[in-house]
């Protein structure tokens, strides 16, 4: 058992490179369009209806710029908010992000809001945008292996979990499945340049 263990890990290990590589390959060009693509695939979906505060994340290494996203959720009114990583280890909190708001440096450099931003329980928010290293036709998401949004997500019932969408470059896609542990929490669909890709629920 420990040793597939193992060769599970040195297997994700593996394929985030591959794909890591993959998406810092793309032209800033192409990094801008692909966001703007994917900004406008999520408005026009129908995954906002009934939707008020929304998790979002701040893009890094190659993800797929999120600042037109917010935006336009700022001119719908929407409530934004930010992870915020405490410790190393530990699970996801978010607190808003709004117009006007400076960031701050937080953990790995990323920006987060300040100590004056307001606080936002995991169950109150109604959609929770992600960033993935991968993912496949199961919906099986591959990060960056801190593990956060599934320590996060993984308590919760599913049906308490605000709906988890991946946001990816195409090239991010894997044709062939990608290794799912007891611990991963699937995803609802993913958004990439193409438009928006849902999965199958897959039962816990």
């Amino acid at each position: 058992m420990a040793k597939e263990k193992m060769n599970t890990a040195a297997n994700k290990n593996t394929l985030r490179r591959q794909f890591r590589n993959s998406r810092r390959a793309l032209s800033t060009a192409q990094q801008q369009a692909n966001a703007t693509s994917i900004s406008q695939h999520l408005i026009r979906g129908n995954l906002l209806l009934r939707c008020k505060r929304i998790g979002v994340f701040m893009a890094a290494d190659g993800e797929p710029d999120t600042l037109p996203i917010i935006g336009r959720l700022w001119a719908m009114n929407k409530v934004v908010g930010l992870p915020v990583i405490r410790d190393i280890g530990e699970t996801l909190e978010f607190f808003s992000f709004d117009p006007g708001m400076n960031l701050v440096p937080g953990r790995f450099d990323i920006p987060v809001p300040p100590d004056e931003a307001t606080y936002l329980p995991l169950l109150s928010l109604d959609l929770l945008l992600a960033p993935l290293v991968a993912f496949d036709a199961h919906g099986t998401r591959l990060g960056m292996g801190g593990g956060y949004y599934d320590r996060t997500l993984g308590p919760l019932h599913r049906a308490l979990r605000p709906k988890l969408i991946g946001l990816a470059h195409e090239v991010q896609r894997s044709e062939a499945p990608l290794p799912r542990s007891a611990n991963d929490v699937p995803l609802h669909a993913v958004i990439t340049e193409t438009g928006l890709h849902t999965f199958s629920p897959v039962r816990d």
